[in-house]
C-alpha cells in the first residue's frame, strides 16, 4: 500500500509540476566503505572502482569489463507519468561501448524489462551521451523506472555526471 500511495504521489506532483529531477546520485557524491557509490548496484563490483577526475570535485567510475558485460543501476526505483517524457545523460570516456536504458516496472512495482534506450561508442575523447524518449513509448505498462547504464565485454570506460529528469517536451 506504502508503494501505491508514492507512487501516486509522484504522478500527481508530475503531473502538476511538468517533470522532476530524478535524484539518481549520478555525480557519486555518496560512497560506501569500499569506495563505490552507495546510490547504485554494480553488477560485479569487482570490475568497478572510483577515480578522481581532473578539475572535478566527484569521482568518476572506472569500468573495466575485460571479461563480461558489466551495468550499473539505480538502486531507488523512480515513478514516472506516461504522458511525460524521459531525458537521461551521462559523461563517458575510454575505449568500448555501452548503452543506457531502464529497468521498467508495471504498477504493482514488478520489473517487466529492461530497455536499452541508447547506444553508445566511446573512445579516449570525453563524450556526452544523451536518450529522450516518451515514457509511454518504453512500455504502456510502465509506472516505475531504475536508470541504467552499460558498459559491452572488452571495453575500459569512464562515466560521470549521469543526470536523468522526466519533463513534458
Amino acid at each position: 500500500m506504502k508503494k501505491v500511495i508514492l507512487l501516486l504521489s509522484f504522478i500527481v506532483s508530475a503531473a502538476l509540476f511538468g517533470g522532476y529531477d530524478l535524484k539518481i546520485d549520478g555525480k557519486f557524491r555518496n560512497l560506501n566503505d569500499n569506495g563505490l557509490p552507495e546510490n547504485w548496484y554494480i553488477s560485479d563490483i569487482d570490475m568497478v572502482k572510483t577515480v578522481p577526475l581532473k578539475g572535478e570535485k566527484y569521482p568518476a567510475l572506472l569500468i573495466d569489463s575485460s571479461n563480461k558485460n558489466i551495468f550499473i543501476r539505480s538502486r531507488n526505483a523512480f515513478p514516472v507519468d506516461k504522458k511525460l517524457f524521459l531525458k537521461t545523460e551521462a559523461d563517458f570516456s575510454g575505449s568500448g561501448s555501452g548503452f543506457i536504458g531502464v529497468e521498467v516496472f508495471n504498477k504493482y512495482g514488478k520489473k517487466i524489462a529492461l530497455k536499452k534506450l541508447k547506444t553508445f561508442v566511446v573512445t579516449n575523447n570525453h563524450k556526452e551521451v544523451e536518450s529522450k524518449i516518451k515514457i509511454s513509448e518504453i512500455s504502456p505498462e510502465c509506472a516505475a523506472i531504475k536508470i541504467v547504464i552499460g558498459i559491452n565485454k572488452n571495453s575500459v570506460v569512464k562515466v560521470w555526471d549521469i543526470d536523468s529528469e522526466t519533463d513534458d517536451d
